[in-house]
């Protein structure tokens, strides 16, 4: 079985946390939440994900475009994670201020599940080692896991960590 995808997102709402996570399972995913900016620079800095999706990340300790200029400049694998923006504001000018910020892509709220799960196929396959995934993958997004299907980890202003 091949080695779940790490996935970081950054969401200041629980709800969205809670969709977002629901749209994962089944798939092979360990998701770790930040509950803004900071901790998702925090995250991104101390562990080694896959992608990173970007919410909204209210206005305190850092928005998701100030988060994602500061994960670019700390260098190394996090200069090229795929950074992609989830955003109610999918306007010229939103879209264009998150790929100046250093995001690669971004997806429009509401979140459809297929949407996420073709942006993670694209992490998947746009990753040297995660080729052979995405060759099995051939007719679902990602491969299947058995139902543990999303581990989460939360941070510290978060709960305690579970499986859903």
């Amino acid at each position: 079985m091949a080695e779940p995808l790490q996935i970081l997102l950054a969401e200041d709402n629980g709800t969205n946390q809670l969709v977002f996570s629901k749209m994962l399972q089944g798939v092979g995913v360990h998701l770790t939440i930040a509950h803004n900016g900071l901790e998702a620079v925090e995250h991104a800095s101390s562990g080694t994900f896959d992608a990173i999706f970007m919410g909204p990340c209210g206005c305190r300790r850092w928005t998701a475009l100030e988060a994602t200029r500061r994960i670019r400049a700390i260098g190394g694998y996090l200069a090229d994670i795929p950074i992609i923006a989830l955003t109610a504001n999918a306007f010229a000018d939103d879209i264009k201020a998150c790929r100046d910020a250093g995001m690669n892509d971004f997806i429009a709220k509401p979140l459809r599940k297929k949407i996420l799960l073709e942006k993670l196929a694209n992490v998947v396959a746009g990753s040297p080692q995660r080729c052979k995934q995405a060759e099995t993958a051939a007719h679902s997004y990602l491969p299947i896991v058995a139902p543990a299907a999303v581990a989460m980890t939360r941070s510290r202003a978060g709960s305690r960590p579970h499986s859903v």
